[in-house]
């Protein structure tokens, strides 16, 4: 194989992953923080009740409202982070962060 070739399989792969992640950590927030009216327009809803924002909406969240509910953001962060981290130790408890951190 070439090492030129370019591996668009493994690129699209690790891209939904990370979208995903940080959709759910997104949407987890949003219902942790109740769907407040604050948080702005949903993107769309899913269902009656349902709001589905865009995925980097946790980050603008993060930066503007952290100082009310850290722990809450601090716990979108884990979902986010720990995405990737049993694949890099083989799998096993993926509590040992959160509980480390006190979350």
């Amino acid at each position: 194989m070439s090492a030129t070739k370019i591996l668009w399989g493994q690129i699209i792969v690790v891209s939904l992953i990370v979208l995903v992640t940080i959709w759910t950590a997104t949407q987890w927030t949003a219902w942790r923080l109740g769907f407040q009216p604050e948080l702005g327009q949903p993107w769309f809803e899913l269902a009656r009740g349902v709001p589905i924002y865009l995925p980097p909406a946790f980050f603008w969240w993060w930066y503007a409202y952290d100082a009310y509910a850290p722990s809450i953001f601090v716990e979108g962060a884990f979902i986010v982070s720990d995405a990737a981290r049993p694949s890099l130790r083989g799998g096993g408890d993926r509590r040992g962060w959160s509980r480390a951190c006190g979350v």
